[in-house]
């Protein structure tokens, strides 16, 4: 039963993923405004991320940067994990949730190489009126490399109404990371 749960979830993200992918391709504005390496000052801890709310002001970047933050400071009480809950939107917190069944879902594959990584990089943003693909570049625990594009919406309802939030993640393969000489995955 689990494992169909899980099988679902997934479908769901890469019909997302399809969807986004292609209203991108038809119209899209690309930026690396948001680009910045994450790597965590061993003075910041976990305390730095949970109350940390989305708010009108934060970018979509921004998000994402807290959310890999937590992730890389989650601790055993899982509060990076509830801080990623935070930031995704009503619709994914409808999939995924509860709290502990999310966390469950994000320490299993393909999810788990995000906790407690040591370093993420967001290779590119793109933004398309509201809805925004973030690319990540990651060094997982183990010192590997693994990518993942995050997809994110700026929510039109209350009490969220034009914060950005995270629709859903997927895993992808560090070759298929956006090139910089132009648009789309690389071949």
């Amino acid at each position: 039963m689990q494992f169909a749960r899980i099988a679902l979830i997934s479908t769901f993200v890469v019909f997302l993923f399809v969807v986004v992918v292609y209203s991108w391709r038809h119209s899209s504005t690309r930026s690396n405004s948001d680009s910045a390496t994450v790597n965590i000052a061993p003075r910041e801890s976990i305390e730095s991320f949970v109350s940390l709310k989305p708010t009108p002001d934060m970018t979509a970047g921004q998000v994402v940067q807290v959310q890999l933050n937590a992730l890389r400071l989650n601790d055993n009480a899982d509060r990076g994990i509830e801080t990623v809950f935070t930031f995704a939107s009503p619709v994914n917190r409808s999939q995924t949730g509860p709290l502990q069944k999310f966390a469950a879902m994000v320490k299993s594959p393909p999810y788990n190489v995000m906790v407690n990584h040591r370093s993420a990089h967001v290779v590119r943003t793109d933004t398309d009126g509201d809805h925004a693909r973030i690319f990540v570049l990651m060094i997982d625990g183990d010192g590997r490399q693994c990518a993942f594009v995050f997809l994110l919406s700026r929510q039109s309802d209350e009490p969220f109404a034009d914060c950005w939030m995270t629709e859903g993640v997927s895993r992808i393969g560090v070759e298929q990371l956006p090139r910089d000489d132009g648009p789309g995955l690389a071949a």
